[in-house]
């Protein structure tokens, strides 16, 4: 369709406008096939400031990656800040791909799995943000220590992409998503991920995290995101 609504000969006829944010220079992932491998990135941080990484699941056959985005709530007061996790290392993801990594979308035995023999990464969840924070020390209401917390969801994507995009050169397909505030940090950076990957198709499927109107979440609510997160 053209810029003006008609489906005539026009911009988008020439295909996808490829602008991607920065370069993806970083070193590709080397890891063995078919296994669950940590990848520390110590420029991606936790909420308490310690560094994470993610993991990633290679399968040379394959011409599809799956990027997944993990959730587990969020962190704006003392309630929510308590139940929520704050740093996620290589110890947490051994855990992790013992129990979660063998199941559910990341089964690669179950048939029924579109996307069981993917290239998988798995993006941990610890800085309570919905992967969409950029605030590198902000302050929590209600939080008695330490107040000051790294809400870097969405700087961590930008990290880790560097050293994914130049992992997968030849992907022909990108599947995004996650689920809860997994499923919200997939809607937020989806743009992201599909200008990285551009012209490649990107698709996003969003589990569990539709946008809110006002009248289901409390506008005061919505900006204490957007000032504490900085989003």
């Amino acid at each position: 369709m053209d810029s003006d609504g008609g489906t005539g000969g026009g911009p988008d006829m020439a295909g996808p406008v490829c602008t991607p944010e920065g370069a993806f220079n970083g070193m590709p992932v080397t890891a063995p096939a078919g296994q669950w491998t940590w990848i520390g990135v110590p420029e991606a941080l936790c909420r308490n400031g310690s560094a994470t990484g993610f993991g990633i699941r290679m399968n040379p056959a394959s011409d599809k990656l799956m990027i997944f985005l993990q959730g587990g709530g969020a962190c704006f007061n003392l309630t929510t800040c308590t139940a929520n996790a704050n740093n996620f290392g290589s110890a947490e993801f051994t855990a992790w791909q013992l129990a979660s990594g063998k199941a559910g979308i990341f089964d690669p035995t179950n048939a029924a799995n579109p996307a069981k023999d993917y290239n998988a990464i798995f993006i941990p969840y610890c800085t309570g943000d919905v992967h969409s924070g950029s605030a590198t020390s902000s302050d929590v209401p209600g939080l008695l220590s330490p107040k000051k917390q790294a809400f870097v969801g969405y700087a961590n994507i930008g990290h880790f992409l560097k050293r994914i995009v130049p992992t997968f050169p030849n992907v022909k397909q990108v599947l995004l998503t996650g689920s809860s505030a997994g499923g919200f940090g997939a809607l937020v950076n989806y743009h992201r991920v599909a200008q990285a990957f551009c012209p490649r198709e990107t698709v996003l499927i969003d589990d569990s995290a539709p946008p809110f109107s006002d009248m289901y979440l409390a506008p005061c609510l919505q900006q204490r995101w957007r000032t504490t997160w900085n989003l």
